[in-house]
């Protein structure tokens, strides 16, 4: 009870902290978005800790589950984006916005870890929910840094900076969702469940490997369009996103 209690108290923390980033680095305060965004970090990993504590296991599925761990992913990241030579404040406030967004969602849904969901003690069974959690914050964040990326030509240093590190996040979100899909198939495989017949999940998983795949293989002529680029390498992350966050509210429903 007192962990479940730790947990509300850092939680909303978070969610504070993380809104609080998402002003200053809108608003160029880097020195304290900075210590705001270390502070949100701090926060978001005490929240998985207490998550472990309560389940024996890291955080899988479930929307404060899953959601938190993007949140704590898509916070790592924002902070990276603070520091270093390819800084960029714009792209730190858009991605402590999203962490703020998902948090809030958590705010008007149940709390609670749900420890005998699913057959969690089997690899391949948690392996497949971290690495789907996980591609989908990496998708996402590819998404949000095309969206960061001002318009006009390519020639510009930061725009090169910006598009290349969507591209690169795109491809590792891509590879993680991919090595989480052969998780699930194993797993469906071996306890008899439904690999063999299509259903949404799949068309959703297929779509987003679609669009994804099309992203990082346009014809020559489009790739070096700037709004071309910006549309394909957002796609794959919002609809990933926005599929889940779908499953989340109609089952919940």
């Amino acid at each position: 009870m007192a962990v479940k209690w730790l947990c509300e108290i850092v939680f909303w923390a978070f969610l504070v902290l993380a809104a609080l980033t998402a002003a200053s680095a809108r608003y160029h305060r880097a020195l304290l978005a900075r210590v705001t965004g270390v502070l949100a970090l701090l926060a978001g990993l005490i929240l998985m800790g207490g998550m472990h504590a309560q389940t024996g296991r890291p955080p899988l599925s479930g929307a404060y589950e899953s959601l938190s761990f993007m949140a704590l992913i898509l916070s790592g990241l924002a902070l990276a984006s603070q520091f270093g030579k390819e800084a960029s404040p714009l792209l730190a406030a858009i991605t402590w916005g999203a962490v703020t967004l998902l948090l809030a969602l958590l705010g008007i849904m149940p709390r609670q870890v749900f420890p005998d969901w699913f057959i969690y003690q089997f690899p391949w069974t948690r392996a497949f929910f971290l690495c789907r959690v996980a591609a989908m914050a990496l998708l996402f964040y590819s998404s949000l840094t095309a969206l960061a990326r001002p318009g006009g030509n390519l020639e510009n240093e930061t725009r090169r900076a910006l598009i290349t590190r969507s591209r690169r996040f795109l491809i590792l979100g891509t590879a993680l969702f991919l090595v989480g899909e052969v998780s699930g198939f194993y797993w469906c495989l071996t306890w008899r469940g439904d690999y063999w017949r299509w259903n949404r999940n799949f068309l959703e998983s297929t779509m987003i490997f679609l669009l994804a795949s099309a992203a990082l293989h346009l014809p020559p002529k489009l790739a070096v369009r700037p709004r071309a680029l910006r549309i394909a390498y957002t796609l794959p992350g919002f609809l990933a996103i926005t599929a889940y966050l779908i499953h989340l509210l109609t089952d919940r429903a």
